[in-house]
């Protein structure tokens, strides 16, 4: 009975430690599962979704899009690369915008490097332009080029910019005149003035955008390139096509519009767009507005 009690006990001990064991793994299975879970929640959260599911993909025109190319590299001053490209696709390049776009960053380098001079001959230049948009251009410019000689130290020459360009936009800027006829009374002590608000560097650069932005108008040239205005829709969609794009591997499906609303902002917004409140589609020449003469 000894014997026989004795290898009772020892089965009763191989099963306890074979529990032991299986609890032991079940509790790490368990970590483990758990751990795989978390992994897939992360991945699925910086993997992209498939934007397929969402958007059909759009054939593009290969040249329209290298000549988009041509024309931001021009924008951005890369002439020698522009023409490079150019060259090797077999595109003409307009040697007229060529040079309607050097003189637009000439002019803007000239504001941020404070060679007013310079860009006062171009503002000059083009004053009829700039008047017919209303642009405040040229009285920036004044103001600055006045401030400017204050600071040097050149008060003869800030009063005779005062009686000769800054005199002539009292009507439409009085209140900014008349903060610039009080910086006279403190001449190279204007940083230590009342009127040191004025001498911002964010002044000029403010210029040189708003310069940049009214000369490409002046010469008829759109202010943004094809390419980036393209880049900045983008941009600006694509967080709400992932989630589309995620949506629509759950439910599957498709649609002919999307049922979300992509907001690109005021930037992208170059005219006024008609959308009916019941049927949410948009007026075309075909399918125009029309009042309906009910009560």
């Amino acid at each position: 009975e000894t014997d026989g009690g004795g290898n009772r006990i020892e089965a009763l001990q191989a099963e306890v430690g074979l529990a032991k064991v299986q609890e032991k793994l079940a509790s790490e299975n368990k970590e483990i599962v758990s751990a795989i879970t978390k992994l897939s929640k992360a991945l699925d959260k910086v993997i992209p979704a498939d934007l397929e599911k969402a958007v059909a993909p759009e054939p593009v025109d290969g040249r329209m899009l290298t000549e988009a190319v041509i024309e931001h590299l021009l924008r951005v001053g890369h002439v020698t690369l522009a023409k490079s490209v150019a060259e090797e696709a077999g595109i003409p390049v307009d040697e007229d915008q060529v040079r309607k776009y050097g003189e637009v960053l000439q002019v803007v380098e000239a504001v941020r490097s404070r060679r007013l001079d310079e860009a006062h001959a171009w503002v000059t230049k083009h004053r009829d332009a700039l008047d017919l948009m209303q642009s405040e251009v040229p009285f920036e410019l004044a103001s600055l080029r006045f401030l400017s000689a204050l600071e040097a130290g050149d008060l003869k020459g800030a009063l005779s910019l005062a009686r000769a360009e800054l005199a002539t936009f009292v009507p439409q800027y009085r209140q900014e005149v008349g903060q610039l006829m009080g910086c006279l009374a403190f001449g190279k002590r204007l940083s230590r003035s009342p009127y040191k608000h004025l001498l911002l560097p964010a002044r000029a650069e403010h210029l040189a955008a708003t310069l940049r932005k009214h000369a490409c108008r002046a010469q008829g040239m759109r202010f943004d390139t094809p390419l980036a205005v393209c880049m900045h829709a983008g941009v600006r969609a694509l967080p709400n096509l992932r989630k589309l794009a995620s949506l629509m591997q759950t439910r599957g499906g498709g649609w002919e519009a999307l049922p979300v609303e992509v907001d690109l902002g005021p930037s992208c917004a170059f005219h006024s767009v008609f959308v009916c409140p019941v049927s949410r589609e948009q007026a075309s020449r075909d399918n125009p507005p029309m009042l309906l003469q009910c009560g």
